[in-house]
């Protein structure tokens, strides 16, 4: 399961972070999930619970989405996520969903229909901040 291993990645990142910084426990994670990448956020919760439990990383995990958004290199219009997925039918959105690459093939730009855009924000899950206590 993909949310699986994103959520064991964020748990691991968390523990090799409090080893490095001495920290005697976890307070506060603050983790943002890219709208692109496609994570259903219960099932991610619901599998960083179950890390953590099992890692013994305690604290509260707060799950925030980062909406994507979309520039054409050849227009310069600007589109969000909805808007460039909407068309997708389901195989499509799967494929992006493990390889928020590939949005690329199957989206183009609403206004001039060209394939070639950036993806300007909502890609990736990353930690935006870490709070413990030191020892």
């Amino acid at each position: 399961m993909h949310e699986w291993a994103l959520a064991e990645s964020v748990a691991n990142t968390v523990l090799k972070y409090k080893e490095e910084k001495k920290l005697l426990k976890v307070n506060k994670v603050l983790v943002r999930i890219g709208k692109l990448q496609q994570i259903e956020k219960d099932v991610f919760e619901s599998a960083l619970d179950e890390i953590c439990k099992m890692k013994k990383i305690e604290g509260e995990f707060v799950i925030e989405e980062e909406n994507a958004s979309f520039k054409c290199r050849i227009c310069g219009r600007e589109w969000d996520f909805e808007e460039g997925v909407k068309k997708l039918n389901e195989d499509e959105s799967e494929y992006v969903h493990f390889i928020p690459d590939i949005i690329r093939v199957y989206s183009k730009c609403p206004k001039c229909g060209s394939p070639d855009f950036e993806v300007l924000k909502g890609r990736g899950v990353w930690i935006e901040y870490i709070e413990g206590e030191r020892l």
